[in-house]
């Protein structure tokens, strides 16, 4: 995982078990009465439990449900956040399709989301009809998902061939 700067510390789940509780940290995440900075802690300590339960949870955020408790804020870092948790960020992808296609979602969370998605699946096919919706953003987004997938597939194989001729000549 990428290290970056996160605008919130995890909460310490290592030595409060209340912390690993993802129902907790779930009611915490979605809770519009908790300040901005507990819902990032809670969002950012289910990233670091880094489970499909817990990339699941984050999800949360994203459904229409939660949508008018949710901000376009908290909904764009959840997407980056996601993006983030490489083992387990298959299970993402439904609801972060489900809010790129939402006509009321922000534009920031479509395009950070598609963004998402583009570094999470290797098959273009999956997001290309979104090529031609009618939202821009989602149409422009969608085409900058596309080409991150390209570009990451011809680094992978690049890499991949590199690896193969120096092991060819090792031998």
């Amino acid at each position: 995982r990428v290290k970056t700067n996160d605008p919130a510390p995890p909460f310490n789940f290592k030595k409060e078990s209340k912390y690993r509780d993802i129902s907790y940290l779930t009611e915490l995440l979605l809770d519009p009465k908790e300040s901005l900075f507990n819902r990032y802690r809670a969002m950012f300590t289910l990233r670091e439990l880094n489970t499909v339960e817990s990339c699941v949870a984050i999800c949360q955020s994203l459904k229409l449900e939660h949508f008018s408790t949710c901000s376009a804020l908290l909904k764009h870092e959840v997407a980056f956040v996601l993006a983030q948790m490489e083992d387990v960020f298959h299970a993402a992808v439904p609801f972060l399709l489900e809010a790129c296609t939402n006509k009321n979602e922000a534009s920031i969370v479509k395009h950070e989301g598609l963004v998402a998605i583009g570094e999470m699946i290797d098959d273009e096919k999956i997001i290309d009809h979104l090529l031609d919706h009618e939202d821009p953003i989602v149409s422009e987004s969608c085409a900058v998902a596309i080409n991150n997938i390209r570009n990451r597939l011809a680094e992978q194989a690049e890499w991949e061939a590199k690896q193969k001729l120096q092991q060819e000549s090792n031998e």
